[in-house]
């Protein structure tokens, strides 16, 4: 915008929203420019530190201590915490360190941990000043858990390690306060590696990731299947980086933190969460998926055509020849590939949905909306196990699934193309068609406001 410049250090960092967030953000003011300083290890801070062409800086892991040393001042919050996720270039040209995680920690459990036991995994600085916000907050108990020994923990907090987990069956909240679950640890959680599960907290009430991206980490969704409310950090990311544009002098101060708020949780989740097409084969996926993407300004990515593009082969023929566990394997991988992508429209073959791990990459960053089409109205055109098992039982063996992993519901009962007009012409398939993608995206457009306020 060639305004002031800002960047986030850290490390591992391809994945950040800070750069849609902070563009939200200079919507707000006079404008600034931001961008992200993947810096391998600590030996590349000073020199990007003493950039004069930087106002500031945001900081993420693992560097929220590492930065200390280099700086000229501490503000008291920070200093306490010795954890630093916000720089600021004073007039004189020196560095000024700041937190604002503590306020992002406040706005995400406020109403959640007061007079709670909360276990937070993690010992770094995003579990430092996780500590001081839930103790503002008035938790009842906090205890910190980390890989070796007491790691010096805050007055009046207690400390375990993984192995001891389950020393504190009564936890209330458990908090992934670690990076496992994003970047290259995607798809893992950090009670992987411990033998522990959901299972052995029975007064748990809330478990939540300090991770954003993925919208749903491992971590969450193992809790999910515990039948356990999560939330994910996406909150925090926004509230604390308010607080640092704030710091920076970039937002306009006549407006509200709310409004501000409100408008970029929208916005992250829209640039964030891919809409994922399930549905039984012949029920108008693709077709409808494209539409649905250009009505919405996304990518449009159909899984069967990206198979055959990569294989030269249509997935009837792979199943026909390899059999179709085979072809099961090569679409789990390609799921796998566009899902963890963001922002996107992808149809999905119609047994994609049977197998558990595809239903997983579902939720972890996407919304998941079902077209419903009976049976009787299939087509099994160039659909070698619709035709083998025949429509009414593949749907009765796979509507189960469906209703699982939708988030959302869209009948299809109708013939594209036979519908009339209110002077009684007979409607074009492509109006049809268009006409249901507008309805489809105007309820995932009430999804994604309904997880914002959430």
């Amino acid at each position: 915008m060639g305004g002031r410049k800002y960047a986030l250090i850290g490390r591992q960092i391809s994945h950040s929203l800070s750069p849609e967030l902070h563009g939200i953000f200079a919507g707000f003011g006079e404008g600034y420019d931001y961008e992200l300083r993947e810096t391998p290890d600590e030996a590349g801070i000073p020199a990007l530190l003493g950039d004069l062409t930087y106002h500031g800086f945001n900081v993420t892991s693992p560097y929220k201590r590492a930065v200390i040393p280099y700086l000229d001042a501490l503000t008291p919050k920070a200093e306490v915490l010795q954890a630093v996720n916000t720089i600021l270039r004073r007039e004189d040209g020196s560095l000024e360190g700041h937190n604002t995680d503590v306020y992002g920690v406040k706005q995400m459990f406020t109403g959640r941990v007061e007079g709670r036991k909360v276990l937070i995994l993690g010992s770094g600085g995003a579990a430092s000043a996780t500590c001081e916000g839930l103790r503002q907050l008035g938790a009842r108990e906090i205890v910190i858990a980390s890989r070796g020994k007491d790691p010096g923990v805050p007055n009046g907090v207690g400390h375990c390690t993984y192995e001891e987990l389950r020393q504190h069956p009564d936890a209330e909240v458990l908090i992934n306060a670690t990076p496992v679950g994003m970047g290259v640890n995607a798809g893992q959680s950090p009670l992987d590696r411990c033998e522990t599960g959901f299972g052995d907290f029975r007064k748990l009430k809330l478990a939540a990731d300090l991770i954003y991206e993925p919208y749903r980490t491992k971590f969450l969704l193992d809790a999910e299947e515990a039948g356990i409310p999560v939330v994910s950090g996406l909150r925090m990311l926004v509230c604390q980086g308010i607080r640092a544009a704030g710091i920076w002098g970039e937002l306009a101060e006549e407006i509200p933190e709310e409004e501000i708020c409100g408008k970029a949780m929208e916005q992250l989740l829209r640039d964030q969460l891919n809409i994922i097409v399930i549905g039984m084969p012949g029920c108008g996926k693709t077709s409808i998926s494209r539409r649905l993407a250009g009505i919405l300004g996304r990518r449009f990515a159909d899984i069967d055509r990206e198979i055959l593009r990569e294989s030269g082969r249509k997935p009837s023929e792979i199943i026909e020849s390899e059999g179709e566990e085979a072809f099961r394997q090569i679409e789990t991988e390609m799921l796998r590939k566009y899902c963890r992508m963001r922002g996107l429209v992808i149809a999905t073959g119609g047994g994609a949905v049977i197998r558990e791990e595809n239903r997983r990459l579902f939720r972890e960053n996407s919304i998941t909306v079902y077209i419903r089409r009976t049976a009787e109205l299939l087509s099994t055109r160039d659909r070698p196990i619709s035709k083998r098992v025949g429509t009414s039982a593949l749907y009765e063996q796979r509507a189960p699934f469906y209703e699982a992993a939708a988030d959302l519901t869209i009948f299809n009962n109708r013939r594209f193309g036979t519908s009339h007009g209110r002077d009684g012409r007979m409607n074009s398939y492509q109006y049809d068609l268009n006409r249901f993608a507008h309805r489809m995206a105007r309820m995932v457009d009430d999804r994604i406001r309904q997880l914002s306020e959430e």
